[in-house]
């Protein structure tokens, strides 16, 4: 599973967790028991999603500026909360 802290197969290829790089410092749960979607699973809380982007290119584009989980709100559409990453371009 490619969570950005391990090396990839392909020398050379780097990929940076946004989360990790751009979020609020929380620990980016996409998958929560206050969801009632999830609830049923009785997993603890932890981030299942990611958004991982590769080396940046010249003048930083690809570089994470910002990241949050979204879908968190009172009615949530899935059993996984998303990740939303803005990309410096």
């Amino acid at each position: 599973m490619l969570t950005g802290r391990s090396a990839t197969s392909v020398p050379g290829l780097v990929f940076y967790d946004a989360w990790e790089v751009a979020g609020d410092g929380g620990p980016g749960h996409t998958w929560s028991n206050a969801n009632p979607w999830a609830r049923p699973a009785l997993y603890p809380d932890r981030r299942f999603d990611y958004v991982l982007s590769a080396w940046p290119r010249a003048g930083g584009a690809g570089h994470p500026v910002r990241c949050e989980v979204v879908g968190d709100g009172p009615e949530p559409a899935s059993d996984h909360y998303g990740v939303l990453a803005e990309l410096r371009y």
